[in-house]
């Protein structure tokens, strides 16, 4: 224990005072003569044994008093753990802002952002004008990776900004700690600042660490309410020109109260395309379909928007898709073209469907394609095989109709190469289509209610599939026997769909079924390549951007459509795409261009990341429970809610405090001598 003014302590010889009292009392005892004290002899010997345990307590009481109030103004108290510090030495302080996104709700010093930096401007006065300091945010800044003066640093702090950027406690204290290392001499301490998200505190991933102390500085919003757009997504995963679109759109209330008739707003390049409006229960998440019509071809930017304050980074929420003018189809025939794949693909101006005969392939335009149709084909080269699987890795795909009399080895060594699974043998017995795969893309959107007792297609003879726990066999459509009619694999980026009898009406009449229609167009329709709808900032997830070669003096450019931004992002080429990588340049949510040259334009949309929507903090006991549990001595909470925090810190520094408790301990003792003067007799 230690003393705060331990002179105070030589008023402990006042001790001497009651004593004194005690020892020379000198009150005078008047003699009183009785004519037979013989009765009162028994109560004066009880009388004077009272009277002298009485005077022993009485004493004893008003010496605790003394000693606690000259105690009490030596402001006695146990310091606070001083393991790895040398006196005399400099401090290196690290004072980390947090200038995310949920740092712009308020209290009564204005924006969070705000007290966080007014608080930090005051922490360097705790220290010596010759310590060191170090500025630190969510953007890791290099012009913040050094330690500087008071002064400098306090010019530091005004230039603080909202950013989108997030980062989870442990790396911000793992942060410090590394820059800390670099100037090991001198002792440490680390400060943040934040409203302590439950999203973003990481208390179980900190470590212990006896060279450092760690002050955690909570500041708290008088309003946490927060409506915001979580994400958005499309009905059907194809998009064509005057179809009908349903986009779905998630909000969340993060707040105690519940939200009525919120509009919701929606543009498409930069047209107003749907409103709409919901209600959403507090600490719930509600869900609101717009629909709208495509009326135009190629990338469309979409922009979902609500009303909420103040939080309102995240009141906007972007996307983007694109819609082709047309899908390329080839189909290579092994003989005779298919009336009905042609009477489909035809007369359809958003398909080019060309037939080429097996013997005239061009294997050099396949690229060219989205999806190849080998209709039967008795055999395959080795260059076709060689070409389509180059195909498939290049994220195409391929539709398998096989022949009356295939060559079964031919088609084993395809089909085993690509990791799907060979016919084996025929089987003549009429089957009924019994089962249908509603849940396979595609025909998750062909049926708006399913039907029941529908009439299946039939087939008359068919191909068995071998079995293997390998491949990635998908069935599609099922007989009564098991066995697949179509099925498809993943083989390597795209997709194989594979048939087990021709498309002939003497094999089955699935070709005059209303199911062929769905089956075989969405085949066509799911070989488009499509870039997510969305990217999150900070996420820094590779931009892959399908077919795309790199060549040597090609620059690939990103620009922003709301203003000048423009950045040249790292590309790499992998096998079937060409990967960007943009390393955290872009930190504005909205639309951008990518831009390839020969290749095309591209759009694609970023948005804030969600993680500072959900506005629960961590309260002061919240915190003070955890670092408890963490049972490091040198992780400490700092609360300076209606005091300085320069007196905060000099009251840490302090360790803990005991002079309020001696103060209560000299209330009672003397409570305890009025009682024994008063109530003794």
């Amino acid at each position: 224990m230690e003393f705060v003014q331990p002179w105070f302590l030589f008023g402990l010889f006042a001790l001497a005072i009651p004593v004194l009292i005690h020892l020379f009392n000198l009150r005078r005892f008047k003699r009183v003569y009785f004519t037979n004290v013989r009765f009162l002899k028994e109560v004066k010997v009880q009388t004077r044994k009272q009277s002298k345990w009485q005077h022993l307590l009485v004493l004893l009481a008003r010496i605790l008093v003394f000693i606690c109030l000259v105690l009490a103004f030596a402001q006695p108290y146990i310091p606070m753990n001083n393991q790895g510090y040398v006196k005399g030495e400099k401090h290196k302080v690290s004072i980390y802002i947090d200038n995310s996104f949920s740092m712009e709700a308020r209290n009564a010093r204005g924006t969070l952002l705000d007290d966080a930096k007014s608080r930090a401007k005051e922490i360097p006065f705790a220290y010596q004008p010759s310590d060191e300091f170090q500025l630190l945010t969510n953007d890791f800044e290099g012009k913040h990776q050094q330690f500087v003066s008071r002064d400098e640093f306090i010019n530091m702090v005004d230039d603080v900004k909202i950013s989108p950027v997030v980062q989870p406690v442990s790396k911000i204290i793992a942060r410090q700690k590394d820059m800390l290392a670099v100037n090991p001499a001198g002792n440490h301490e680390v400060y943040l600042i934040s409203d302590f998200q439950h999203t973003t505190t990481d208390f179980s991933s900190l470590k212990k660490d006896t060279a450092t102390r760690v002050f955690f500085v909570p500041v708290a919003a008088t309003d946490r309410n927060n409506l915001y757009i979580d994400s958005c997504w499309f009905s059907s995963p194809v998009h064509l020109k005057d179809e009908g679109e349903r986009l779905t759109v998630r909000i969340k209330n993060s707040s105690e109260q519940s939200m009525e008739k919120i509009p919701v707003k929606l543009t498409i390049n930069g047209k107003q395309k749907a409103v709409a409006s919901c209600d959403v229960k507090s600490e719930a998440s509600a869900e609101v379909t717009l629909s709208y019509t495509n009326r135009e071809t190629g990338i469309q930017y979409g922009k979902i928007e609500i009303n909420d304050y103040p939080v309102y980074f995240d009141d906007s929420f972007y996307f983007s898709y694109q819609i082709n003018d047309f899908i390329s189809v080839l189909c290579i025939n092994g003989g005779e073209e298919s009336r009905y794949l042609n009477a489909l693909f035809g007369g359809d101006s958003s398909v080019i469907f060309r037939n080429n005969a097996a013997t005239a392939v061009d294997y050099s335009a396949l690229p060219g394609y989205r999806l190849v149709v080998l209709n039967q084909l008795k055999s395959f080269s080795s260059g076709l095989m060689q070409s389509l699987d180059r195909f498939l890795e290049q994220g195409g795909n391929v539709t398998l109709i096989p022949p009356a009399e295939p060559e079964f080895d031919s088609y084993a060594i395809f089909l085993t190469g690509l990791g799907a699974e060979k016919y084996l043998a025929t089987d003549t017995a009429d089957q009924k289509v019994t089962i249908l795969n509603y849940q396979h893309p595609l025909f998750r959107n062909v049926f708006e209610k399913i039907p029941e007792n529908v009439d299946m297609p039939t087939v008359y003879s068919h191909f068995i599939l071998g079995s293997s726990v390998r491949s990635e066999r998908e069935d599609i459509m099922k007989m009564q026997n098991g066995s697949p009619l179509c099925c498809s694999f993943s083989c390597r980026s795209g997709k194989l769909y594979v048939f087990t009898c021709p498309l002939e009406i003497r094999f089955t009449s699935f070709p005059t079924h209303p199911l062929f229609v769905p089956t075989i167009y969405n085949m066509a329709l799911l070989s488009q390549k499509e870039l997510p709808l969305y990217y999150t900032i900070g996420n820094n997830t590779a931009i892959a951007l399908p077919n795309v070669p790199l060549h040597n003096e090609q620059v690939i450019k990103i620009k922003a459509l709301q203003n000048d931004f423009e950045i040249i992002p790292e590309s790499h080429q992998s096998a079937n795409s060409l990967l960007l990588y943009t390393h955290g340049q872009i930190i504005q949510s909205g639309h951008y261009n990518i831009e390839t040259g020969d290749a095309g334009n591209y759009g694609v949309a970023f948005n804030f990341d969600r993680k500072e929507s959900e506005m629960q903090c961590m309260t002061s006991a919240e915190i003070k429970d955890a670092l408890n549990r963490l049972g490091d001595k040198n992780y400490y909470l700092l609360q300076a809610n209606n005091t300085p925090i320069l007196q905060a810190i000099n009251d840490m520094r302090k360790g803990t405090t005991l002079w309020k408790t001696f103060v209560v301990l000299a209330l009672v003792f003397l409570a305890a001598e009025v009682a024994l003067l008063r109530f003794w007799k």
